[in-house]
């Protein structure tokens, strides 16, 4: 007889993760153990609380990041900031306006904005196809999203309330970027590897967090 037939599980930020049936589950590869060794390493080192709903994924929140998730893969480490909020239909052409200006001005990193469902995340990622010591490039990501989430966010309701995209990323750009704190951030002159690990956006790697 064959088995019943299980449709695919997928994850989203703003849903509980389904619990995978054992039958189901495939082994994690030993690169992505490692990798996900050394993400739990950092997590608590600095003391954060987190879940692993599923294999390679962590799910946490920091100082002014309500909603961050790792997800490790073979072929690299995948890091978010989910938006809490939806940007609601008549407002995402604007946005992705403001999101256009934001990501030309950034040296790491990315906003990312489904227009279909209106989601809004920060992403940075590593790759790396091998189990290569990733502490120092993930705990440096978790403070540079500290100082790049909290400046650009706000003006998301800068455009809900009526700016142009111009003038949200202009009174965006002028403040001065906030630092939390929260995590011993690393200079970048302490990353000599940096470009070789750089931040992609490559939907080969990520199609989804599951």
């Amino acid at each position: 007889n064959r088995a019943p037939f299980r449709p695919p599980i997928y994850i989203s930020p703003d849903r509980p993760s389904p619990v995978r049936h054992p039958s189901t589950r495939q082994p994690m590869s030993s690169s992505v153990q490692a990798k996900s060794q050394y993400v739990r390493a950092v997590l608590n080192s600095q003391r954060v609380s987190f879940t692993e709903p599923n294999d390679g994924l962590f799910r946490f929140s920091l100082d002014g990041l309500p909603s961050c998730v790792i997800r490790v893969r073979d072929q690299g480490v995948m890091f978010y900031v989910v938006h809490p909020a939806r940007i609601d239909v008549q407002h995402r052409h604007r946005i992705s306006e403001y999101l256009v200006r934001v990501n030309f001005a950034l040296n790491f990193g990315n906003f990312e904005f489904n227009f279909d469902d209106g989601q809004v995340r920060f992403k940075m990622s590593v790759q790396s196809t091998q189990a290569l010591d990733i502490s120092s490039p993930v705990k440096w990501y978790l403070s540079l999203a500290q100082e790049v989430y909290p400046r650009w966010i706000p003006g998301l309701n800068y455009i809900v309330q009526g700016l142009s995209p111009e003038d949200a990323y202009r009174a965006c750009k002028s403040q001065s970027a906030p630092s939390t704190g929260q995590i011993s951030g690393l200079a970048i002159g302490d990353l000599p590897h940096l470009a070789a690990m750089s931040t992609t956006t490559d939907r080969r790697v990520d199609h989804s967090f599951g």
